[in-house]
């Protein structure tokens, strides 16, 4: 499995695609996704058809990113956000 983030459409955004082996992009469609902050409350979105998401007004700082996928739970840790 792959996940590849980078900065969104606008400034303060983050995007991302995830991509599993053996696992088609429109299966992982509605898959939770969670941007966690450690002095806020965190943001929740889901997987697309084609296994993107993204988070629109995120501050800069340090977060920790939650893919839930059928095998589990994927976290990224340390993200940094400018």
């Amino acid at each position: 499995m792959t996940i590849t983030l980078g900065p969104g459409s606008t400034s303060g955004s983050v995007l991302g695609l995830v991509v599993a082996r053996d696992t088609p992009p429109a299966s992982l469609e509605t898959h939770a996704v969670r941007l966690l902050n450690p002095l806020g409350a965190p943001a929740d979105t889901q997987l697309d058809d084609l296994g993107n998401f993204e988070f629109g007004h995120v501050t800069a700082g340090i977060y920790s990113l939650e893919v839930e996928l059928p095998v589990g739970v994927v976290v990224v840790e340390e993200l940094q956000v400018d």
